[in-house]
């Protein structure tokens, strides 16, 4: 798509050129040629793209400087993470627009960037989601019990690894209650809290835990055991209520 817009003063002719992620606006002084080029994150949706062009060339109609874009983008688009001006040849300056990557998808609506912000899963591609770590939340309804589900978030995408993701769904029902279910045992799962994760010692002795019990024929009980290690230094094992 091209655009060409002109003033009528005589002192600005002004074209946009447009191809998907890609943009540049090409600025026509009286003595110079000045020649800005602008790349959008792939991580972004092409709906998210077409929004943050439109912004974008209604801002450089008004005239306003690359800071000011800047600033207003971010404004407007709280997923972008930052803007980057790079000189490039022939008279060209090329700014780059990141987002914030996905840190985990919640309840399967919600993308949870670093900075602790929750955004709608649509604005982010399919390929940006598709190996994300999926994260269900539940019994967050009091006020001063959501305002600590950024920072479990955060603690959690720290110190979980991404091997425990495979072996576990993970629920989060407040910071002092988290639970791992078992994929492969559904009858199996951990307990814990913000303040006492499990580490990759405390998972294999859980998995050796979920072993001796599969030994003993627990399971064919339809039983669900939990084994609960919000307590230093110890794993405690206890048969879950209604089991």
């Amino acid at each position: 798509m091209k655009q060409l817009i002109q003033y009528h003063h005589g002192v600005v002719l002004l074209s946009i050129l447009t191809l998907g992620s890609i943009g540049k606006l090409v600025v026509k002084r009286i003595c110079s040629t000045q020649y800005v080029m602008y790349t959008i994150d792939p991580l972004l949706a092409d709906s998210v793209h077409k929004q943050i062009t439109n912004v974008i060339n209604a801002q450089v109609v008004n005239q306003q400087s690359l800071q000011q874009l800047m600033k207003s983008l971010q404004h407007e688009f709280p997923y972008i993470r930052n803007g980057t001006l790079a000189k490039v040849p022939r008279n060209t300056l090329h700014l780059t627009l990141a987002a914030h990557p996905p840190q985990c998808i919640i309840n399967d609506s919600w993308v949870f960037t670093k900075n602790g912000s929750l955004f709608s899963k649509d604005i982010y591609t399919m390929y940006a989601r598709k190996y994300v770590p999926h994260i269900s939340v539940t019994d967050f309804d009091n006020q001063n019990e959501y305002a600590l589900l950024p920072t479990a978030l955060l603690a959690i995408m720290q110190r979980i690894s991404a091997a425990a993701f495979l072996a576990y769904d993970v629920e989060l029902h407040s910071a002092y209650e988290i639970f791992f279910h078992d994929k492969k045992e559904s009858q199996f799962e951990l307990v814990c809290s913000v303040d006492q994760l499990p580490t990759k010692s405390t998972l294999r002795n859980c998995a050796h835990i979920k072993n001796v019990l599969q030994d003993r024929g627990v399971f064919e009980q339809r039983a669900r055991w939990i084994a609960d290690i919000r307590f230093k230094n110890q794993i405690v094992v206890y048969k879950g209520l209604g089991g």
